[in-house]
């Protein structure tokens, strides 16, 4: 029977983090643990998880004593397990029962995928900001077959690091988890897949993604210097993929999360662009201005 390991890096997420857990140590295929990374947290994590670490025995709780970031206790937890299949769940999000049992099916029924890709639901909560999540898509992800790199790197998916099951070789063969990336972790990731991995996905929603303001994603000074410092490993992947379009494409991206991030945020990531390319961030000043006439 295929095992699976649901990875769940938390910190200070007491009053999300339940729903999170159960939804990964409840579904219905039988061969599933959960292993929590608590990236040091001082609300009452630590005696809501021994509490349910009594509850479940396919629970597993590992406090970090020095915090490592959230990409390092994915990486903690990801070393604890050796199973078949890998999920990334962030504590403040929560799977449907079947995630697990409609992936593996998909899996027996097409050997050669290495990644399953499922549909999400935005949940918004009490202490969503209006406009914290703007960018997020309520639909189901893009049909994903097979060589999915070009289009990856156009940002054309709808596709992130919770919402895919997958195969522990391809994830060990791509390096594992980048501990050097502050945001868009998932695009990382999945860039650095889609060069190895065989994509497929399916046409359902499995997941429910948790809009609360309080989360990395919501910065745009984080999100721009994560972005910021895959584009200066990736530069060549991009425009040899995507073409110089692409290119310019993404610039555009990082000079929106610098047209929202303040004071030192701001200014770090336009002295970013402006030095990988100066060029580019004209041809994107261009877009905006563009945009805005229209």
């Amino acid at each position: 029977m295929e095992s699976v390991a649901v990875i769940i890096p938390t910190y200070n997420r007491e009053r999300l983090l339940e729903s999170c857990v159960v939804s990964a140590v409840t579904q219905t295929h039988p061969d599933v643990t959960a292993y929590v990374c608590d990236d040091g947290s001082t609300d009452g994590t630590a005696g809501l998880m021994e509490r349910l670490c009594g509850e479940f025995a396919n629970l597993r709780y590992f406090p970090n004593r020095l915090p490592k970031g959230q990409q390092g206790a994915r990486s903690c937890a990801l070393e604890m397990g050796s199973e078949d299949y890998v999920a990334f769940l962030d504590s403040d999000n929560r799977y449907d029962r079947q995630m697990v049992a409609r992936c593996l099916e998909r899996f027996r029924e097409k050997p050669e995928v290495d990644v399953v890709c499922f549909g999400q639901r935005c949940v918004r909560t009490d202490s969503a900001d209006d406009d914290c999540m703007e960018w997020m898509q309520e639909d189901l992800p893009a049909e994903l077959h097979g060589d999915i790199l070009e289009p990856l790197i156009r940002m054309e998916l709808a596709i992130d690091m919770g919402n895919c099951l997958i195969r522990r070789s391809v994830l060990d063969q791509c390096g594992g988890i980048d501990l050097s990336i502050p945001s868009y972790a998932d695009f990382e990731l999945h860039l650095r897949l889609a060069r190895v991995a065989c994509y497929d996905s399916l046409d359902e929603v499995l997941m429910d993604y948790l809009i609360h303001g309080d989360q990395i994603t919501a910065d745009p000074g984080k999100r721009g210097a994560g972005l910021a410092a895959i584009m200066k490993r990736d530069r060549r992947v991009f425009q040899e993929v995507g073409g110089r379009g692409a290119w310019v494409d993404v610039m555009y991206r990082l000079l929106g999360h610098a047209k929202s991030a303040r004071g030192k945020a701001r200014f770090g990531l336009m002295r970013d662009a402006i030095a990988m390319d100066p060029l580019a961030v004209l041809q994107a000043f261009l877009k905006f201005s563009a945009k805005s006439e229209a």
